[in-house]
């Protein structure tokens, strides 16, 4: 995946830095956080705003919106992670978007962090079926 980084089953894209450069401090920093169910999505925003990792796993229903900050390039920004549920496709129009509760600001947003299982070989296909719809819209 070229333009992409790879952490640990984690892909980010663009890289942040990229999308630092591209948003120069309008609004909050969008952040999206996508992939397939059981992955690990909100287990890596809640490690990431309050350094805390709960073992016990509720599949997440509905989108969860976090506000924070974080210093990039010297820079404080402000950020709005969205955790987003499994969605079965990457909405390809406004309407579309806004339609699905579970979408709502998801085609705004300025970095896709994409998610999956190293040890579940769907869960990364269906991170790199995302990308390209991502890609696509």
């Amino acid at each position: 995946m070229s333009g992409c980084r790879c952490v640990n089953g984690t892909v980010l894209w663009p890289t942040l830095r990229e999308a630092a450069v591209v948003h120069r401090g309008r609004g909050p920093f969008r952040i999206a956080v996508l992939g397939a169910q059981g992955v690990g999505k909100t287990a890596i925003v809640q490690r990431f705003l309050h350094d805390d990792y709960n073992e016990v796993k509720v599949p997440s229903k509905s989108r969860r919106v976090h506000l924070s900050a974080a210093v990039l390039n010297g820079h404080v920004h402000d950020l709005q992670i969205t955790d987003y549920p499994a969605i079965s496709r990457f909405p390809i129009s406004t309407l579309q978007e806004w339609t699905d509760i579970c979408c709502r600001g998801i085609r705004s947003a300025h970095v896709y962090i994409l998610v999956y299982d190293i040890c579940c070989f769907d869960s990364f296909e269906y991170i790199k079926t995302m990308r390209q719809q991502i890609l696509e819209t």
